[in-house]
């Protein structure tokens, strides 16, 4: 990996916190912001990631949005409203599929 070497300023307790957590941590003050800057630019990614997903969830679907769901709906209903039909559960709390009977409904 290639390195820039920068210069920023910082508030001297910042520095010399950040310099004690480096000396905890066995790294170099340099290493510690190079992993502080890699986790908040992750989290701000992140963070912009959920604003857009909660952006295209608010959105009200369209007409053609609304009659594919609709379709697609229908459409799941009639294969699995078959199989409803033929499980059916008795008194003894047993299950019953087709011919079979199982306590379990294996």
């Amino acid at each position: 990996m290639t390195h820039v070497k920068t210069a920023i300023s910082l508030p001297k307790l910042l520095f010399e916190r950040a310099e004690s957590v480096a000396e905890e941590m066995k790294i170099t003050p340099s290493h510690l912001m190079a992993l502080a800057l890699e986790e908040f630019i992750s989290r701000r990614q992140n963070q912009q990631l959920l604003e857009k997903i909660n952006a295209a969830c608010a959105e009200t679907p369209d007409r053609e949005e609304q009659a594919l769901r609709r379709s697609l709906i229908k459409q799941h209903r009639q294969i699995v409203g078959g199989e409803w039909e033929l499980i059916k559960v008795t008194y003894s709390g047993r299950i019953k599929a087709g011919n079979r009977t199982s306590r379990y409904g294996v």
